[in-house]
């Protein structure tokens, strides 16, 4: 799949989608997905995906979101998930976790994502965020 085409009355009851190993590499081609307002979880690991700049709506409905395996580098496209809401992420084995330890890599994330209460599918408790946020600004 290289293109998202979502028509005006299509898949009005569908929470979750599972995208995964499609070769997903553009996020605005995701984003065509905000269609959709009743899609509450995104699974696309395993995709191309860089970056997560939206030329379309956001998918602010989603509540639940993988990006693991994909090709993100920066660690700015992690903060735009703040635009998103998203409480429950999963993102591993991307080229931005390279340089850096796992636990220091969740604080990151932690501290970057405001929205976030579940990480890779562990809860985040206020303290940890709390020293996610000191540890990072």
């Amino acid at each position: 799949i290289r293109e998202i085409v979502i028509h005006e009355q299509k898949f009005q009851v569908l929470q979750e989608l599972d995208l995964d190993g499609n070769q997903v590499d553009d996020w605005g081609q995701v984003c065509n997905l905000s269609r959709i307002n009743t899609l509450r979880k995104l699974r696309v690991n395993r995709n191309r995906i860089s970056n997560l700049q939206h030329t379309t709506a956001p998918l602010t409905q989603l509540t639940s979101l993988q990006l693991s395996d994909n090709l993100i580098n920066d660690w700015s496209q992690i903060g735009r998930l703040n635009e998103l809401n998203v409480a429950d992420f999963r993102m591993r084995n991307n080229p931005v976790f390279a340089a850096l330890k796992e636990d220091v890599n969740r604080s990151t994330i932690v501290a970057l994502v405001n929205s976030l209460t579940v990480l890779n599918g562990s809860t985040i408790t206020e303290n940890e965020r709390k020293w996610a946020e000191i540890d990072y600004y």
